[in-house]
């Protein structure tokens, strides 16, 4: 089977019908399993899931949406599972966009979406009042567990089958924070996951009681930092979470003064934990311009399968890196001439704009897809330009710690055709939230 949907639901027999209908409308050209966890219902709601064509499994007593949600991806046959909302708030058309994604990189294990990230749409907002009090707990968890989330609570997250397993074995929570500890638990337990931008409908109907949730919320929020900080969520020694090895990587540079503080500094203003489930878990992985090497560090340690190589023009900045393990080495090199074995992935971290001119840049590209096998991905993240305060924010960083050099920005639809010249086929992420800079992440495969 290929895309299990597990949809929990408790008395939603008025809602249920309309909503499945426009699933299988949705979904007709897929292999989809719907399963229906009727959480206990007292009204009609398994009875009327089984006639309009799903599987049901039947919960005795109302457990909450944690427990439903567990027990559906338990028995989900799927080699993808979606865990969705009753009310089908998301468009359907964002199930065969995350397939699609989750197909193109395999690095990824899981999709979250989110209401929140550059290109979601919002039709029908919510209340004012489940607006502000789902941003309090958004900033709340942010600062306790140091994430770039934009959405913790949206109730659709599709899983690959095997990280899936994993992560309701560690989901403890059965209220309204069900849906954040998947996050919390996915993160925890080194699975990759990105957030995918979705178009979301308010239909009303909802049962949550916005004030009684918050109290709730607020024990459960406490419960989860207690049980991260027991270990409740650690990832196994074979899969290091983002967490761990960006702390393993800033230890690294300890008594090095300056490039300490960078590490420090970059691992803020950088979306490294947005680029490196782009970064295959095997092969040769070139950094260009490593500098420092901070992120061909984290790479070298979340993934020791990696053999990382970053390269860089400025003998002051390699002399200054620290030693890594086996598996990274960061040197003086230029990949124009450099003999290379084919590498299965290339990285060019806000490098492209620091070159001498634009035709400079083109050049730069062209010599990285033949530096690559075929296949293989080069992994972008340059300035963009919105929000205007925050492209201001990096235009001026870069003039402070680059002056008098020029500097050539090019932003999506540019670097699109200049990409596509180049012999690349491209999609753009867009990235904000979380960092004090605008960046723009294109994900490339040599065509």
């Amino acid at each position: 089977m290929r895309l299990s949907i597990v949809i929990p639901a408790y008395n939603e027999e008025l809602r249920l019908p309309g909503m499945l209908e426009r699933l299988r409308a949705a979904t007709k050209a897929e292999e989809v399993d719907m399963l229906v966890v009727d959480d206990g219902s007292t009204d009609r709601t398994g009875a009327i899931a089984q006639a309009a064509g799903a599987r049901v499994l039947r919960l005795e007593r109302n457990g909450g949406r944690g427990a439903a949600v567990r027990a559906g991806m338990a028995a989900a046959p799927g080699e993808l599972i979606l865990e969705m909302d009753a009310d089908g708030s998301v468009d359907f058309e964002a199930i065969g966009r995350f397939v699609a994604h989750l197909d193109r990189h395999p690095g990824v294990d899981a999709l979250s979406g989110s209401r929140n990230a550059d290109g979601s749409v919002i039709a029908v907002p919510q209340p004012f009042l489940r607006v502000f009090l789902g941003n309090g707990f958004l900033y709340a968890a942010r600062a306790f567990f140091g994430w770039d989330v934009t959405d913790f609570t949206l109730g659709f997250k599709m899983f690959r089958r095997e990280a899936a397993l994993d992560v309701v074995r560690h989901q403890f929570d059965s209220g309204y924070l069900a849906e954040a500890e998947l996050l919390v638990a996915a993160r925890g337990r080194g699975w990759r996951v990105v957030e995918m931008p979705v178009r979301w409908v308010e239909y009303g109907g909802s049962r949550i009681r916005p004030l009684r949730e918050s109290w709730r919320s607020f024990w459960a929020l406490l419960a989860m930092i207690r049980r991260a900080a027991r270990g409740g969520y650690d990832a196994p020694a074979e899969r290091p979470s983002f967490a761990g090895a960006a702390r393993r990587t800033k230890a690294l540079y300890r008594g090095l003064g300056w490039p300490a503080l960078f590490a420090r500094i970059r691992f803020i203003t950088a979306p490294y934990d947005r680029l490196e489930p782009y970064v295959p878990l095997s092969g040769l992985v070139i950094d260009l311009g490593c500098g420092y090497g901070t992120f061909s560090h984290l790479l070298a340690l979340m993934a020791p399968g990696r053999r990382v190589l970053g390269l860089d023009l400025d003998a002051a900045k390699i002399a200054r890196a620290p030693l890594g393990g086996k598996n990274i080495v960061n040197r003086l090199g230029d990949i124009r001439t450099e003999a290379l074995e084919p590498a299965a992935c290339i990285l060019l971290i806000h490098v492209l704009h620091h070159l001498d001119s634009f035709v400079a840049q083109e050049r730069l590209l062209t010599s990285c897809r033949e530096k690559l096998n075929d296949g293989g991905t080069l992994v972008i993240c340059e300035v963009n330009c919105v929000p205007r305060w925050k492209y201001g924010l990096g235009w001026l960083a870069d003039r402070v710690l680059y002056p008098g050099d020029p500097i050539f920005y090019r932003f999506p639809a540019e670097m699109h055709e200049l990409l596509a010249r180049c012999g690349f086929q491209s999609e753009t992420r867009l990235v904000h939230e979380g960092t004090p800079f605008s960046h723009a992440v294109y994900v490339c495969t040599k065509a």
